[in-house]
């Protein structure tokens, strides 16, 4: 009762009249302009100030009112954070537990500035037991400071010493913690700067052999992850993507070995790039393997979501696995958020059907009448489509003209075929310019000696340099929208020589 006393004479000196947070109660008021503000926010109506402030005044980003708005909104999200449900599923124990962890210590914070100190205290000590449990080795020279200057106030030099032990064992991995992420950053740097992947390898080599050597002295999660972080990272950097893969499986051991440091967060982080991996391997059976033992890491509809179900998307088609290119296809277009999706999600989604189908309906030479007309109706759909996207997703539009050249060459209308290799050409020339676009260059060049040799392979000159120039630069892609690849373009190439033949 004294605790809840002192805690209570703390809120009546310095409460405010109205707590202004976003609550489901708050959020049902659909006249407010903070609800207005909130769920466009959300839909992606705004790209930025002058948006919002046209929508919601008719007026400039620096208008007062304006400016009013955006500040108050601010506040609102702000304050709401505190009152955020950590026990919705999908967050672990240790993100539960980090969460609390860090507000409740904000609150031993507040009372104790305000004089609540028996109630500072008493929290303190909940706090170190479960940061403790959990090695947030910060929380817990934080809290064990607090509580070793109460001891000494009381003089009760037994907890005093215990108190330094906490100091004694958890500030050097804390020190440690912060060592190991300033040479993260450094890799980060160095991959960043170095023009030399030979330089860089080896500089984030040795960096990462200092990042193990301070793993295997503190027992940290953080300090575990980043190491295995950094090695992934120098893998990738080396295109040694089996090797990639062998470290997300360690990670994925750790975890099984120590489930309560489980971060759902960096995990899925961790199987992104393992999917990706296997995209670069060509393990269909792996990546199979992988999403079924950890899709339910991912929230559907959630960007991360969308960018695991496209690898794995990918490395279907790479496989030759069109019905199940097909069945990831239709699982993530009917899902009801996805018109809501952010466009460039949707569109690439939109495109890439037209692939899968193309792979699927061609597969069988033999195609009955029924068949015939029925490919003949999509083929129509797509050659009509003028494909104009704007310049953030012009590589779509890339592709999507591929699409129309392999429709167009498969219903053998050739002077179609070549009117999409001039656009192709025409957007090399104006806009596919730099070291992104080498590989795609090189397409277009062996797709224009297609149409000099009038879509007869056996008078093709000089395409195996160019081919040749394709397979030696491997593509890579992982967030970067321009790098996007359906299908490799030198797979591309092979198929669409091999049904002329």
């Amino acid at each position: 009762m004294k605790h809840l006393l002192e805690i209570a004479a703390v809120i009546t000196r310095k409460k405010v009249k109205k707590i202004e947070i976003f609550d489901e109660a708050s959020l049902r008021n659909k006249s407010s302009k903070f609800n207005e503000f909130f769920e466009s926010l959300m839909d992606g109506k705004y790209k930025n100030d002058r948006d919002a402030a046209t929508a919601l005044y008719g007026c400039s980003p620096t208008d007062d009112k304006y400016r009013q708005l955006k500040s108050r909104f601010r506040k609102r999200l702000m304050n709401t954070l505190f009152f955020i449900d950590v026990n919705l599923p999908g967050n672990s124990n240790y993100e539960r537990a980090y969460y609390t962890c860090n507000k409740d210590w904000t609150l031993v914070r507040i009372l104790h500035s305000y004089g609540a100190v028996g109630s500072a205290y008493d929290l303190a000590k909940q706090v170190l037991a479960i940061a403790e449990k959990f090695r947030f080795s910060d929380i817990i020279v934080h809290c064990a400071r607090l509580l070793r200057e109460e001891a000494s106030e009381l003089k009760e030099f037994k907890n005093v010493l215990n108190y330094n032990k906490y100091i004694q064992e958890f500030y050097p991995v804390f020190e440690s913690e912060l060592k190991v992420e300033e040479l993260l950053n450094q890799i980060a740097i160095i991959e960043y700067n170095e023009k030399s992947t030979d330089k860089a390898s080896n500089e984030i080599e040795d960096l990462c052999n200092k990042i193990m050597s301070i793993a295997e002295l503190n027992d940290s999660p953080n300090i575990n992850y980043n190491s295995y972080q950094a090695w992934l990272n120098l893998f990738e950097l080396r295109k040694d993507y089996s090797s990639a893969i062998e470290v997300v499986e360690r990670t994925e051991e750790y975890i099984k070995q120590n489930p309560q440091f489980e971060q759902p967060t960096k995990m899925i982080s961790f199987q992104l790039h393992k999917m990706a991996a296997f995209l670069y391997t060509n393990n269909f059976s792996g990546a199979r393997r992988s999403v079924e033992a950890n899709i339910h890491l991912f929230a559907e509809n959630s960007n991360d979501w969308y960018q695991y179900m496209e690898l794995y998307y990918l490395q279907t088609l790479r496989s030759e696995q069109y019905q199940i290119a097909l069945a990831i296809h239709q699982k993530v277009v009917t899902q009801a958020k996805f018109k809501k999706s952010p466009r460039v999600i949707r569109e690439k989604w939109n495109m890439f059907k037209y692939y899968h189908e193309f792979y699927i309906d061609t597969a069988n030479t033999n195609l009955t009448n029924e068949q015939r007309r029925n490919f003949e109706t999509k083929s129509g759909k797509l050659l009509d489509d003028p494909a104009l996207f704007p310049k953030e997703l012009r590589i779509i539009t890339v592709h999507t003209v591929i699409a129309q050249f392999i429709y167009a060459l498969q219903l053998k209308r050739y002077s179609q075929a070549a009117e999409t290799v001039d656009r192709l050409k025409t957007y090399l020339l104006r806009q596919l310019k730099g070291k992104e676009f080498l590989r795609l260059g090189n397409f277009i060049k062996l797709l224009t000696l297609l149409v000099k040799a009038n879509f007869q392979p056996v008078h093709l000159n000089n395409e195996d340099k160019i081919l040749l120039s394709i397979k030696e630069s491997p593509n890579y892609y992982f967030t970067e929208l321009n790098s996007l690849e359906v299908l490799p373009y030198e797979k591309l190439w092979t198929d669409t020589v091999s049904k002329l033949s």
